[in-house]
């Protein structure tokens, strides 16, 4: 079937129903979302998300919202999908001063401890 996925734009691509679930390549994707499926995520330029166990062949469309801790409305009957929220958002907003590290020693650091000075967090992950 034909689907308008929506998401920064509106792009047609070919879809797959497979009961409730919709599905689709990861090149019809990366095409209409610009997100593309890599052995260390769904990546879109430098910025990846951590995603197993997807299918490049069969990317169902909730599956890939889930990992982009985003929503999805999907109108099977209507050919139409879209995506809502911010890619990189849990929903969740905090203030810095409530971030607590260790340090290399092991030590606690409290950012709030810092406050009104600036502040640079290097961070590093394996994934």
């Amino acid at each position: 079937m034909r689907l308008t996925l929506i998401d920064e734009h509106e792009v047609e691509i070919d879809a797959h129903v497979d009961n409730d679930r919709v599905v689709v390549t990861a090149d019809d994707l990366a095409h209409a979302t610009g997100w593309l499926l890599k052995p260390e995520g769904l990546c879109r330029g430098e910025m990846c998300v951590p995603a197993r166990n997807l299918d490049p062949a069969a990317l169902e469309l909730s599956a890939v919202a889930s990992a982009l801790h985003r929503s999805v409305v999907i109108d099977i009957d209507g050919g139409v999908a879209a995506f809502a929220g911010d890619p990189m958002s849990s929903g969740m907003r905090a203030s810095i001063d409530e971030l607590e590290l260790p340090d290399l020693d092991g030590n606690v650091v409290r950012m709030s401890d810092f406050a009104g000075r600036k502040r640079l967090l290097i961070a590093w992950a394996s994934w």
